[in-house]
């Protein structure tokens, strides 16, 4: 049942596998078999398999153009499935760890990006930092607008505002120099 056959053009194989090997036979470099597998091969190790779910990778895939992957498609890291990234909807990309949600960039609901799951953010020069608060910065943080604070606000070092500080009633002790280059209005209770 197997043959070699000239069709037109083309050149018919047929059997039931077909390999290319190496020229003592002893390592295979190319593998097509009936179960439509099929198999290539670098120094006779595998690297790339077709399969029933699509395609076996060994290896890193290096890329001089594009990858596209389809709407709504996820990468895994790990083969527990945990710990993946999806472009998840029009202009929206979703990193998940241990199955827990941890940065949503998002421009198709409102341009924001997120970070969720009670995850703590720490900006600064330290890969290795480990945030005991929900948002950390080991610098300055510089601003214009307005800050808006549902809660309290320490520090171990000086608050220097060149604005105006206003409220309707602070609260607290205020230990060390407290100095504004602007008013600062408050019904204020407490000691200074």
């Amino acid at each position: 049942n197997t043959r070699v056959k000239a069709i037109g053009s083309s050149l018919e194989f047929a059997g039931n596998s077909l390999d290319f090997v190496d020229g003592d036979s002893l390592t295979y470099l190319m593998r097509a078999s009936a179960s439509n597998a099929v198999s290539l091969y670098y120094s006779g190790n595998k690297k790339l398999e077709t399969t029933a779910g699509g395609v076996n990778l060994t290896g890193a895939l290096t890329a001089s153009g594009d990858i596209l992957l389809d709407e709504d498609q996820r990468i895994y890291f790990e083969a527990d499935k945990q710990t993946w990234m999806e472009a998840n909807g029009a202009n929206l990309v979703r990193i998940v760890s241990n199955n827990n949600q941890m940065l949503l960039l998002d421009h198709q609901t409102g341009n924001r990006a997120v970070f969720g799951n009670g995850a703590k953010v720490f900006i600064g020069e330290n890969n290795n930092a480990l945030p005991s608060n929900t948002l950390e910065v080991d610098g300055t943080i510089s601003g214009s607008g307005i800050l808006s604070i549902d809660g309290n606000i320490t520090g171990s070092g000086n608050f220097e505002i060149a604005g105006n500080i206003s409220g309707t009633s602070f609260t607290g002790i205020f230990k060390g120099a407290l100095s504004s280059s602007a008013q600062i209005a408050s019904e204020i209770s407490g000691s200074l």
